[in-house]
Formats: structure tokens, C-alpha cells, sequence
């Protein structure tokens, strides 16, 4: 392993997160065998008392899961520099058969976790807990996920050898060298571009017209959910091209770069945002049902809204910056 003061931290969080979720799942379902919703007895009491420090640890961590996507790839990006043939992240994830799982567990594990927060807000605002088994009935599974990210990422981190000659960029999005990422960055402009900003215009026009119909709630939601992928290719298959101003370099980790501005933080976070707070409206409205959640559920869903459509606003603002502000057109 590659030891520097990132990467311990990064071992180490990895490994918090994982043993306390596994502890909070161990104790979320012996509360939930002996759960008494509005009984007054002592037991009842410590076990929702237990309840609310076990959350606001939980919370606290899982906020900690989601930085930890944007600390895995700045370290990755930082470790190229140590290894032979790599120019940016993509090398350093491709030195390993570990490398890319890694990342995309982590992806979902920062979704789920921010799924779980707004889940864990909502529960906070009604006295009576009235959603505890469903944000404890999932812990197991986010427990799973957590373990799995952290064994990928320590087992990653730990087969990286300086002495190991990896491909850059753009070996990993070649066209001639196969695999998935080459596959997406060579999809065609005819299709990915329509795909990529149809998706975007319905997607936002349902979020904003989903107060007036239910229907395109679970619209705005499920759009949220498909976008999240349809996004990343549309950023590897023709956005990182107007930035780099070259038609055959598709890498999306380069972005991350100082000569084109980190815009590539702001790309990631803001998408990540926009999908994770729409798809929670969905949530949101299915977990609502409660008589003591009902007059708080639309105040949640209004700002729910609101963070996700400044995140595709400020993503879209991104993505569409280098064809507003330069003469690079695609032709297709």
C-alpha cells in the first residue's frame, strides 16, 4: 500500500463507517424486535433514547460516506503521479481489477446514504418516530454495501505497486482497446447528445410541474434515477470533449484538473445532488402516509425540489459552459 497521510485516513474512515454500520444494523433490529410505538413503559423509553443517539451518530457518518466518494478519486488522481503510465485517476483506478468496482460502489453507497439522511430528517420532525422501521429495516443492506466499499477500496489501495506499469486515459476510453469505458465514450453523438439534453429538459419540467400532479412526481423521481448514468456517459461521450478541445479525449477524471479549472467537481457534485434529492421526492411520498408526518411532508418535498433543480440548473450551467464559450461543435 501507498502509505501517505490520505490514504490512512481514507483506511480509516473506510473502516468506521463499515463497523458502525454493522454495529447500527446489530442494534436497529434488536430495537425494532421490541419496539412498543406510544408505550409508556422504562424499556420503551432507553430503547427510543438509544434510538436517537444511534441516528445522530449514524447521520454524521453517513455525511462522512458521501465526502468520501470526492476523497477516494482526489486520492486516486493524486496517486498517478507514483505510477508508471498513468496521467490522471483512470490509471490509477485501472492499475487494479479493483479500482472501478470500488468507485461505483462507493457511487451508490453515497446515493443510499443520502437517501438515508433525508429518511432520517423526515423521522426527526414527527414525535411519535412513525418511520423507524423503515430507516432501520434498511440498515442490513446499507451495512452490506458499506462492508463490501471498504473491503474494494482497502484491497485497491493495498495491491497498488509503483513498480506496475498501468494504462492512461486514453488507453482506458479507446476505441481499439474495448471494454466498457471505451464503449461509452464511443457512443454515437447522434445518439447520446439528444438522449443526454432530452433527458435533462424532461426531467427538470417534471420537477417543477410535479406540485401539481402527482403522477409526475414518480416521473420527476424515476427520471432522477436514469439520469444519474445517462449524465456520466453524456460527460465521457461529448462534454469532456468541448473541454479539452480535442475530439478523441473522452476521460472524465482529467476535469478534476487545475488547467480546466476542477470544473469536474462541480459537474460531479452537482449531479450527484440533483439525482439524489429528486429521486428522494419519490421517497419522500410513499413514506409520508403517516397522520404525523402529513403537514410537514410538503415543506420537505418543496425543498427537496429546490436542491435538486439548482443542481441540474448549475450542472447543465457546466456542462453547456464550453460550447457557449468557444467555437468546438461535434458533427455527427
Amino acid at each position: 500500500m501507498m502509505l501517505s497521510p490520505m490514504v490512512l485516513g481514507l483506511v480509516a474512515a473506510e473502516a468506521l463507517v463499515a463497523w458502525y454500520a454493522v454495529y447500527a444494523a446489530i442494534t436497529g433490529t434488536a430495537i425494532l424486535i421490541r419496539w412498543e410505538p406510544g408505550s409508556p413503559k422504562e424499556d420503551q423509553l432507553k430503547r427510543e433514547r438509544r434510538t436517537a443517539l444511534v441516528s445522530s451518530i449514524l447521520g454524521h457518518l453517513m455525511f462522512l460516506e458521501i465526502l468520501l466518494l470526492g476523497v477516494f478519486v482526489a486520492i486516486a488522481d493524486e496517486l498517478h503521479s507514483l505510477l508508471t503510465g498513468a496521467m490522471c485517476a483512470a490509471g490509477t483506478l485501472n492499475a487494479s481489477g479493483l479500482g472501478y468496482p470500488a468507485l461505483l460502489v462507493m457511487l451508490a453507497g453515497s446515493v443510499l446514504s443520502g437517501l438515508w439522511l433525508v429518511l432520517n430528517r423526515l423521522d426527526a420532525r414527527a414525535p411519535d418516530f412513525p418511520l423507524i422501521r423503515v430507516k432501520y429495516g434498511v440498515l442490513p443492506l446499507l451495512a452490506l454495501v458499506f462492508v463490501a466499499q471498504a473491503v474494494l477500496v482497502i484491497r485497491f489501495l493495498a495491491e497498488l505497486d509503483p513498480e506496475f506499469s498501468t494504462s492512461c486515459c486514453a488507453s482506458v476510453f479507446d476505441s481499439d482497446r474495448g471494454g466498457f469505458g471505451s464503449e461509452v465514450a464511443h457512443l454515437s453523438a447522434g445518439l447520446i447528445q439528444p438522449l443526454f439534453w432530452g433527458g435533462l429538459v424532461v426531467t427538470v419540467l417534471s420537477g417543477v410541474l410535479s406540485p401539481t400532479r402527482r403522477g409526475l412526481r414518480w416521473l420527476f423521481t424515476g427520471l432522477s434515477a436514469l439520469m444519474l448514468p445517462v449524465a456520466l456517459a453524456g460527460v465521457i461521450g461529448f462534454i469532456s470533449l468541448a473541454y479539452y478541445q480535442l475530439p478523441t479525449h473522452h476521460c472524465p477524471f482529467c476535469l478534476l484538473h487545475a488547467e480546466y479549472g476542477r470544473v469536474g467537481y462541480l459537474l460531479y457534485t452537482s449531479l450527484l445532488v440533483a439525482t439524489t434529492a429528486g429521486m428522494a421526492t419519490g421517497m419522500v411520498s410513499w413514506c409520508g402516509r403517516s397522520n404525523s408526518l402529513q403537514p410537514r411532508i410538503p415543506a420537505v418535498l418543496r425543498s427537496l425540489r429546490r436542491w435538486s433543480l439548482a443542481g441540474y440548473a448549475t450542472f447543465v450551467g457546466a456542462a453547456a459552459w464550453p460550447f457557449i464559450t468557444s467555437g468546438f461543435r461535434l458533427s455527427y
